[in-house]
């Protein structure tokens, strides 16, 4: 009888240890995988921006730094020359930890209607392979398709799958010109669309 009983409890336990086997390999292939947002700020709008998504994404976040001083004036002058003829720049880090994540996230200002240096020599850099990506990007004025078109393509160039392309106004019209909106409604725009992105990498 003792046996017997040893024998039945041995079973329970086997059988609810491969039953949580069970659950832990269908919880991990049900998993949507890690998130990744890389991001480059020159003002601080693009930062405020993706710590905003961050939070709502709930995910990592690394910050890449181009090395080339680009504060004021002069800083935005040597952006634009840069950015019209394609230019690289120096950035750290290079090759940011990108194996463990399924999903990118990449935020960039737009400069003469195209990504950031920084982050167009981040992305031409590095590969995505396998990898979902979405663009993310504060502007002055919105996109046009064929300019979205080119950032598009160098994503996939570097083995990317582009899952969407995000954009935020950080400035607005007023009596004729353009003002400077406040990061407050920046912040607050990056909220609303934070629920499109969980969608677009997810489908």
């Amino acid at each position: 009888m003792k046996i017997l009983c040893r024998v039945a409890i041995a079973a329970i336990i086997a059988g609810c240890f491969f039953v949580s086997i069970g659950l832990c390999s269908a919880a991990e292939e049900s998993s949507p995988g890690k998130t990744l947002i890389v991001y480059y700020s020159r003002t601080g709008n693009t930062k405020v921006a993706c710590e905003a998504l961050q939070k709502d994404l709930g995910c990592d976040i690394i910050e890449i730094k181009d090395l080339k001083n680009r504060a004021g004036g002069w800083g935005f002058f040597t952006s634009t020359i840069g950015t019209l003829f394609g230019t690289h720049t120096k950035i750290d880090p290079v090759h940011p930890e990108l194996a463990s994540y399924n999903a990118v996230v990449i935020g960039s200002p737009i400069w003469a209607g195209k990504l950031s240096t920084a982050i167009r020599t981040f992305i031409a850099k590095n590969r995505f392979d396998g990898k979902k990506i979405v663009l993310f990007t504060t502007t002055n004025v919105f996109e046009k398709e064929g300019s979205k078109n080119k950032a598009k393509q160098m994503v996939t160039e570097s083995g990317g799958q582009v899952a969407g392309y995000f954009q935020i106004a950080v400035t607005e019209k007023l009596d004729g010109g353009g003002i400077q909106r406040p990061q407050a409604a920046i912040v607050e725009d990056a909220v609303k669309i934070a629920g499109e992105i969980k969608k677009a990498l997810t489908q």
